[in-house]
């Protein structure tokens, strides 16, 4: 049932005069802004101040994803609302677990009275709103059943825009971002939820509007390494941003050659109002050398206000190190090596390249053993080109010919289609992550993308379970030429996480 809070409103609406938007980072301290506080009730943390993820400066507010039922809430001070006060803005990501079981809601509450859902109490999102509903059963969720932002992860900050209720100016509210858990697992750490960059002020436009939450961006790496970093691209409009990316040396137009060292990806997309996406440049130290490289990453978009918009990327290459990790590939090998974990596997530069057809190339995860695809070849993964008609990149885990679990790390969306995740830098692979066995496309491949693909597989010489990467670089549009940079895994049966 709706409120009847907007009624109300109209009948007892106030004239009061226009006023400058407010805006606030968490940017000031460790602590939350003047008035605003957190609330607990059962599990967990409350709502605080950190440094680990940001959208605007260097702080955020974040709440922990809690493995029990109960609830927290980060709460504005009573705000009095001028005329031109409408719309709520603000920025956030999570990382929760893949099922709907955990999530937040935005609520609202006038002139003293009780807190209501956002919409229920008239309000419309603009852009980024809820993308999924927190499961109604099994795990005590407070607010289970409920429409909210829930599941899963998302690694860029997006923007979320609100219509706020109408006929409110004059009047105080305040408002909430409620988190609610239930009692089961959570996310690897860092996990939960992130807020930022709350704004309160006039409609902003509704054309595609490009948002980079950087126009620099420098990284080093050695040589023959390749190493990625990243930027948030968002759309802060209504209506869809297309954009493309094109990268160039620096000083050059937007239309030059593109430096064979340097790639990035999504190199093309298009993103739904309030989108946002992880926009990673990976440098290739074999190819761009020793010394200090310059190139332009071009954001080519249908943002009427600024179609081109120039990254500046500085990247440091030092002097080739030697092998970049300390173990071969011997019968046996215990993968120790000076300051490395006990366990720990590492390939070294392979750049092996992966035949775009069928057959494709297996790999022995243990031994190093790699070729074309065959009946009695013994691996553990095969990268090949499928027969879905466009040859796209396709993995095969050799789960069938094994005696324990063979998979890889994958997303889940909102349908529950399966998707093998793309991981970049940081991040880990071990229990708590989803598998999947099955064999398909590596869609989040396609675009042309550097990066990693977790897995975990049977390690016939320890017997038993053990976690690791692989490193592929891929090309547009079907993923071919891909070539396998490196890999690495722990022995010991340890969670690796990526470097």
């Amino acid at each position: 049932m709706r409120s009847p809070l907007p009624l109300l409103l109209a009948l007892g609406s106030l004239s009061v005069p226009a006023a400058a938007e407010r805006l606030w980072t968490f940017d000031d301290g460790d602590a939350l802004p003047e008035g605003w506080t957190t609330t607990l009730d059962a599990a967990g943390d409350g709502w605080r101040v950190v440094s680990d993820r940001a959208h605007s400066g260097t702080r955020s507010a974040q709440i922990v994803e809690a493995e029990a039922a109960g609830e927290a809430s980060l709460v504005t001070p009573s705000l009095t609302l001028a005329a031109d006060e409408t719309e709520l803005s603000f920025r956030q990501r999570w990382n929760l677990e893949v099922a709907p079981y955990d999530g937040g809601v935005l609520e609202i509450a006038v002139d003293g009275g009780g807190f209501a859902d956002i919409l229920d109490a008239g309000g419309r999102f603009v852009a980024g709103g809820y993308d999924g509903t927190l499961a109604a059963c099994c795990g005590g969720n407070p607010i289970g059943g409920r429409r909210a932002w829930a599941g899963g992860e998302r690694d860029a900050f997006f923007a979320t825009r609100v219509m706020l209720p109408s006929n409110l100016a004059g009047h105080a509210i305040r408002l909430r971002w409620r988190f609610a858990t239930d009692s089961s697992v959570a996310a690897p750490a860092p996990n939960g939820w992130w807020i930022d960059t709350v704004r309160l002020g006039a409609p902003a436009t509704t054309e595609p509007t490009v948002e980079v939450d950087r126009t620099e961006l420098q990284w080093s790496l050695a040589a023959p390494a390749t190493t990625a970093a990243a930027i948030n691209l968002a759309n802060l409009g209504a209506d869809p941003l297309s954009y493309t990316i094109r990268l160039v040396d620096d000083g050059e137009l937007c239309s030059a050659p593109q430096p064979a060292w340097l790639g990035a990806t999504p190199a093309a997309a298009t993103l739904a109002a309030g989108e946002a996406v992880r926009l990673w440049f990976a440098a290739r130290g074999d190819l761009a050398g020793p010394g200090r490289h310059r190139a332009i990453a071009c954001v080519i978009s249908n943002d009427p206000a600024r179609p081109e918009v120039r990254i500046a990327l500085e990247v440091t290459v030092g002097s080739d190190a030697g092998p970049l990790f300390c173990s071969g590939f011997e019968s046996g090998e215990s993968g120790r090596c000076d300051g490395a974990p006990t366990g720990l596997v590492r390939s070294g530069p392979l750049n092996w390249s992966v035949p775009a057809d069928f057959a494709g190339l297996a790999i022995d995860l243990v031994t190093g053993a790699h070729g074309p695809k065959s009946g009695g070849a013994a691996a553990d993964v095969n990268l090949y080109a499928g027969n879905d008609g466009a040859g796209t990149l396709s993995v095969y885990w050799y789960a069938d010919v094994t005696p324990a679990f063979v998979g890889g790390v994958i997303d889940v969306n909102t349908t529950g289609a399966i998707d093998f995740s793309l991981l970049q830098p940081g991040g880990r692979v071990g229990e708590d992550p989803f598998y999947s066995l099955q064999s398909k496309p590596l869609d989040h491949w396609l675009a042309g993308a550097t990066g990693y693909l977790g897995f975990k597989f049977w390690n016939e010489q320890t017997g038993q379970v053990n976690y690791g990467y692989l490193h592929l670089q891929t090309t547009a549009p079907a993923g071919f030429p891909v070539t396998v940079l490196d890999y690495a895994y722990d022995r010991s049966g340890a969670a690796i996480r990526i470097p």
